[in-house]
């Protein structure tokens, strides 16, 4: 299954080209985590998808910044600030478990994340298997993009967590399986504290 469109400007997948890094991310600066704002009782595993620029030398970053979280917006309904800030601190917890540390002035990498959610319905059996009874189940597929840029706000690494979230889904639960999921394919290798 796709991720929704994200209008970073390529494909999701693995990527090198230095040049297709910058066109994914026009402008921007800090890494972008797009939050998988969806509820689901049955797709319980989040999709990850990376892109890298190979030229970087991720062993040379040491430190971190963070954006504020986003807005809340109509387009993700569950999120909240505070869902916003849980998102933030579990960032910060997996990039200091790879032995980065929070920037007391000028940082090595910048972080940032935004929320995304498309509503969408699909057909499910009414829960006698022996019929052929369908009826529509809404859902909300969304996505957790999170971006690292270097301190000159060159994109060096993004990486993109989407599921189905149901309307009994623990958002909370969701949103940090995601941020685990997707940063533990973030290049640096653990360093330790």
């Amino acid at each position: 299954m796709p991720p929704p469109n994200l209008s970073l400007g390529e494909p999701h997948g693995k990527e090198s080209s230095s040049a297709s890094m910058q066109r994914s991310f026009p402008g921007a600066i800090g890494i972008t985590a797009l939050v998988l704002v969806i509820t689901s009782s049955g797709c319980a595993k989040v999709h990850v998808t990376t892109q890298i620029n190979s030229a970087t030398d991720f062993s040379q970053f040491r430190t971190f910044s963070q954006d504020p979280p986003p807005e809340e917006s109509p387009s993700s309904p569950r999120y909240t600030a505070a869902l916003g800030a849980l998102i933030q601190s579990e960032i910060a917890r997996q990039l200091e478990s790879k032995g980065l540390h929070p920037a007391r002035e000028i940082a090595d990498l910048r972080v940032a994340f935004r929320v995304s959610g498309a509503p969408r319905t699909r057909m499910v059996n009414a829960g006698d298997p022996d019929t052929d009874y369908y009826i529509p189940q809404e859902y909300r597929e969304g996505a957790l993009v999170i971006e690292v840029f270097d301190a000159g706000g060159s994109a060096i690494w993004s990486g993109v967590g989407h599921r189905k979230v149901f309307q009994n889904t623990n958002v909370e639960k969701v949103a940090l399986q995601a941020v685990d999921a997707i940063l533990a394919e973030f290049p640096l290798a653990d360093r330790g504290s």
